[in-house]
C-alpha cells in the first residue's frame, strides 16, 4: 500500500496560485476559496475524466444494440405467432382425417384374394387370347 503523499492539489486555483502546495500553516489562507485534494485522488479523477467519454460511447452503442435486439425480439414474436397458427391448422387437418384402424380379417382376406387373383386373372386372360387366336386360325383353314 502506498504511503500518503504530503502534497495537496488545490482545485479551482486562481492563476497566480501554484498547482500543489505543501501542507503547512498557509493552507488556512486558502480554506475559503479552495478545496484540498490529495495527488492520488486527483490522478484517479483525471483517469475518470479520460474514461468518461469511452464509457459514454459504450453506453450509446449498448443502447443502439438494445434497440436492435428489441426489434429482433418483436420480429421473432410475429414469427412465433405465425408458426403457432400453422401448428393449429395442422392439428385441425390431422383431427379431420379418419383415425387409423387395425386391419380386420376381412381386410386380410381381401388382400390375399388380390394377391392370388392377379396371376389367375392373367393366366385366364392369356388362355382366352390363345383360344381366340386358335379359333380364328382354325376358321381360316
Amino acid at each position: 500500500m502506498k504511503a500518503a503523499i504530503p502534497f495537496v492539489v488545490l482545485l479551482a486555483l486562481p492563476a497566480n496560485t501554484p498547482a500543489a502546495l505543501n501542507v503547512d500553516a498557509t493552507c488556512v489562507n486558502y480554506a475559503a476559496t479552495h478545496t484540498l485534494v490529495r495527488n492520488d485522488v486527483l490522478a484517479k479523477m483525471d483517469a475518470a475524466e479520460v474514461n468518461l467519454p469511452i464509457c459514454e460511447a459504450a453506453l450509446t452503442q449498448a443502447q443502439a444494440d438494445l434497440q436492435a435486439m428489441k426489434a429482433a425480439a418483436e420480429e421473432l414474436q410475429k414469427q412465433k405467432a405465425l408458426l403457432q397458427e400453422h401448428v393449429k391448422m395442422l392439428e385441425r387437418v390431422i383431427q379431420a382425417q379418419p383415425a387409423p384402424r387395425e386391419p380386420t380379417v376381412a381386410d386380410t382376406v381381401g388382400a390375399v384374394w388380390e394377391w392370388v387373383d392377379a396371376p389367375v386373372a392373367f393366366a385366364a386372360g392369356t388362355g382366352m387370347c390363345i383360344g381366340v387366336a386358335w379359333g380364328l386360325t382354325a376358321a381360316t383353314r
